[in-house]
């Protein structure tokens, strides 16, 4: 698993509204570091590194080596609040893990491969899940997972049992998650064509005619 080193620096807990607004402003993120064998600590921390971070292949589960006065920390970012107008980073979460804990991880699935009605367009991919929950020590933990779907055909299902696990990975998730399915193209047509075609099968067919013009020609 990817390591990314960033510096946190203590902040005081009494820090006015305002003064926050400034680091912000600075590129000076507030967040806490919290976790086993560890006092939670207000810190700061850089836009930048956060964004870093998260850009990486692991996102969120990248294993970071938070320097601390002094003093170094495996974390992970576990909390990332976003101003939703302004997009920029309000605060974040720093959990120390131990690196010989078990950690639980949100992991992004990844379909590898074409299903040939897929590829024919007789048919189309459903992916219901995008990721599962599964659990490693912090070095085996993965940026993501895969799950191939070439010799799937029109009707068959593939569950969180199905996804290929490197060694040492365990599936949290329900084995009977549904993951991926394939459908009949036709069956995924939208509501507007089957308004449509109701439309069309229920109005007059073009050689009617009308009750006045039914009498006109008796």
């Amino acid at each position: 698993m990817e390591h990314i080193a960033i510096e946190a620096k203590p902040r005081h807990a009494d820090a006015s509204k305002g003064e926050r607004k400034r680091l912000r402003r600075a590129g000076h993120i507030p967040g806490a570091v919290f976790g086993k064998g560890i006092e939670g600590v207000l810190v700061t921390v850089e836009a930048r590194d956060v964004a870093k971070v998260l850009a990486s292949d692991a996102g969120a589960n990248t294993l970071i080596d938070l320097s601390l006065g002094g003093d170094r920390h495996l974390v992970k970012l576990t909390e990332v609040e976003i101003n939703p107008l302004t997009r920029d980073f309000q605060h974040v979460g720093l959990h120390k893990i131990q690196a010989n804990e078990a950690q639980k991880a949100t992991v992004p699935v990844e379909l590898t491969g074409e299903p040939e009605s897929v590829r024919l367009n007789e048919g189309l991919l459903d992916q219901a899940h995008l990721t599962i929950e599964v659990k490693a020590l912090p070095e085996r933990m993965v940026a993501n997972l895969f799950l191939d779907v070439s010799e799937m055909q029109i009707g068959d299902v593939k569950y969180a049992s199905d996804v290929e696990l490197p060694s040492g990975i365990e599936l949290v998730s329900a084995l009977d998650t549904v993951i991926v399915s394939v459908k009949v193209a036709r069956e995924l047509v939208t509501d507007t064509e089957i308004e449509n075609e109701l439309q069309e099968g229920t109005g007059p067919s073009p050689d009617s005619s009308s009750p006045e013009e039914a009498l006109q020609n008796v």
